[in-house]
């Protein structure tokens, strides 16, 4: 099986329509066509911030997003949590997202924050995932950027 992380720019720059998009659908033929199966690891974080942005193009990158998730499933392919904890908190203003990186890395989050972030994220993908497949589950999440320092929280 293959897989990899989808998100914009770890800066929270770039097109997802360019970046995640068009790549994911052509990805998903591909696969298809050879008898591959897939896994996204669907970045929670940036797609929470798209969700509530105030900016109307996000909103439908987010419903875009939502839409090839749910194709991947149809297909028989596999969705799992990344998750990039800069996003806590986003805004977006003068045109670009302003993230906390202070917090890029797992373990620099209190417990509170780093509980209740993977909670979120992954109940948000079950609930979008299980009417397209109800047996649907989270099963494996990966960290930021390979970020996983020592910390008594993260076991």
């Amino acid at each position: 099986m293959f897989h990899d992380d989808w998100e914009i720019y770890g800066d929270g720059s770039g097109n997802p329509e360019v970046l995640m998009f068009e790549p994911a659908r052509r990805l998903l033929d591909i696969c298809d066509d050879y008898g591959v199966k897939y896994t996204f690891f669907a970045e929670y974080g940036q797609q929470l911030a798209m969700i509530n942005s105030p900016v109307r193009q996000h909103r439908e990158w987010a419903n875009t997003w939502e839409y090839i998730l749910k194709d991947a499933i149809k297909r028989g392919h596999d969705v799992q949590l990344h998750y990039h904890p800069q996003w806590l908190n986003a805004q977006y203003t003068n045109g670009e997202w302003a993230l906390d990186f202070e917090k890029w890395a797992l373990a620099s989050l209190s417990y509170k924050d780093l509980y209740s972030s993977l909670e979120q994220g992954k109940l948000y993908i079950e609930n979008l995932l299980q009417p397209v497949r109800k047996s649907y589950r989270i099963i494996a999440f990966r960290a930021v950027g390979w970020i996983h320092p020592p910390s008594k929280y993260i076991y």
